[in-house]
């Protein structure tokens, strides 16, 4: 009899606005119906609204009052072995995903050898910086750059530079001007797939959160970090066209 080898293993982490509209469920069973892994979806509600039903056993963390998202992230982080997972997707509860997404990403990070990843944005998304904008007729790009958010890749041998997260800027930014110099400097690389592309416009970026606070903590991230410049840091190194099916 053959023996059929157990999927590999995936840990996505997230954190929910309980208390606002959110994509948390539509994330949810679309990551969980991959065929190729075996999935493992952690949740961090923040709010008073209690889990529905649907989210209960994927809600591992309620916490009612606002709380830095790298601090929760590094909660949802704290009790898991990682050494169990080949990836650790991180998400945002306001993104809607293609179909197939983690079987279809998934596939190309492995085969492009990327250490940290993100999908690219769909052009109706809110983007902050337009580097990360799906690029048509292309598959993926070996680039410096990989955004917080709103979803983002680490590979196993990347864990040790990038998890559990800095938590000294508050929301995470600036980490994705810090990642570069850390990826670069142990050999390994980073990536950004067209080809599966999410759509990030259901709610207004900081829409509830403090964009000053959040904007003077990177600043000041920046002042204790080695980071690359904003010339530095939009690069492609190389790129993978679409191939004709």
């Amino acid at each position: 009899m053959t023996e059929i080898s157990p999927k590999p293993k995936l840990l996505v982490i997230g954190v929910y606005l309980a208390d606002k509209p959110n994509l948390a469920l539509s994330v949810t069973q679309s990551i969980k119906s991959s065929s190729a892994w075996s999935v493992d979806c952690r949740w961090a509600s923040i709010g008073c609204t209690e889990a529905s039903s649907d989210m209960r056993d994927v809600t591992s963390l309620a916490i009612s009052r606002p709380t830095a998202k790298t601090v929760i992230l590094n909660r949802l982080l704290s009790d898991i072995s990682l050494s169990d997972y080949e990836y650790v997707m991180i998400v945002d509860d306001d993104i809607a995903l293609p179909s197939d997404f983690v079987d279809h990403y998934l596939r190309i990070v492995a085969e492009r050898g990327f250490a940290l990843s993100q999908p690219a944005r769909t052009h109706n998304s809110y983007i902050d910086h337009y580097f990360v904008a799906q690029l048509m007729g292309v598959e993926s790009r070996q680039t410096n750059f990989v955004e917080i958010g709103p979803l983002f890749v680490v590979h196993q041998s990347a864990y040790s530079l990038i998890l559990p997260l800095d938590e000294r800027p508050p929301m995470g930014w600036g980490l994705d001007f810090v990642w570069p110099v850390l990826i670069e400097r142990q050999g390994l690389s980073m990536g950004i797939v067209d080809s599966c592309p999410v759509e990030h416009c259901f709610r207004k970026p900081v829409a509830y959160y403090d964009y000053a606070e959040a904007d003077a903590g990177m600043k000041k991230f920046f002042s204790e970090n080695e980071h690359l410049s904003y010339e530095d840091t939009f690069r492609i190194f190389k790129s993978y066209p679409m191939l004709a099916t």
